[in-house]
């Protein structure tokens, strides 16, 4: 499972929707609020288009003390089956 952490590369360089969404053409700020809930997944071009958003748009204070990478705003997690969860229950 692909996990996209962009609300919280948002809050940590305090990048606002609106702005985000403006940076990269769009015309409102809802499919950005669909990658932050998880209801749709970008695909990689529009993550390096994010990113290059964020390292523009973003505090540059802390962009400099933690730069922002790819791993900090996607994450693997394994897909859990209900087998595997039955198995791990104690």
């Amino acid at each position: 499972m692909i996990i996209f952490k962009l609300k919280e590369v948002q809050a940590r360089y305090n990048v606002r929707n609106i702005d985000l969404a403006e940076y990269l053409g769009l015309k409102s700020d809802s499919l950005i609020s669909e990658y932050r809930s998880g209801t749709k997944t970008p695909k990689l071009d529009r993550v390096d288009q994010i990113m290059d958003a964020i390292r523009k748009l973003g505090n540059k204070e802390k962009l400099a003390l933690y730069p922002l990478t790819f791993s900090g705003l996607v994450e693997y997690r394994p897909n859990i089956t209900e087998t595997e969860k039955e198995s791990t229950s104690f």
